[in-house]
C-alpha cells in the first residue's frame, strides 16, 4: 500500500508540473520527490522479504528488479524530452501518465504476513 501511495504521489505530482506556474511548481516537485527515496527503500525490502528469496538471492533479486526498470529510465528521458519540442508541458503530461500506468502493476501484487486473505 505504501507503494501504491508513493506511486500515485509522484503521478500527481509530475502531472502537476504540467500546469503549474510560480510557487505551485515548488508544490508539485515536493508532492512528486518526497517520496522518491522511501520508495526506494520499501521496494528493496520487499523485493528481501518475497518469499523465497531470503539471504541467500537478495542480492540476485535486487539486481534482477534494478536492471527490468532500466529500460524506463532510459527510454523515457529522450522520449519525454522529444515530446518538449512540441509543447512544454508535453514531457511532464507523459511521465504522469508512466507512473499511472506503473500503478497497474500493484493489481499483481500479494500482501503477506497479517494482511493476507
Amino acid at each position: 500500500m505504501i507503494l501504491f501511495v508513493a506511486t500515485l504521489m509522484t503521478a500527481i505530482g509530475v502531472g502537476m508540473l504540467s500546469i503549474a506556474d510560480g510557487p505551485m511548481v515548488w508544490v508539485a516537485v515536493i508532492i512528486a520527490g518526497v517520496v522518491r527515496d522511501g520508495f526506494m527503500a520499501v521496494l528493496m525490502s520487499m523485493i528481501m522479504e518475497t518469499r523465497g528469496v531470503g539471504v541467500t538471492y537478495a542480492g540476485t533479486a535486487i539486481g534482477l528488479v534494478s536492471t527490468l526498470s532500466r529500460p524506463g529510465g532510459i527510454i523515457s528521458p529522450p522520449i519525454g524530452n522529444g515530446l518538449a519540442s512540441i509543447n512544454l508541458r508535453l514531457p511532464f503530461i507523459f511521465w504522469s501518465a508512466l507512473a499511472t500506468m506503473a500503478l497497474s502493476g500493484f493489481y499483481f501484487l500479494k500482501e503477506t504476513g497479517r494482511r493476507q486473505r
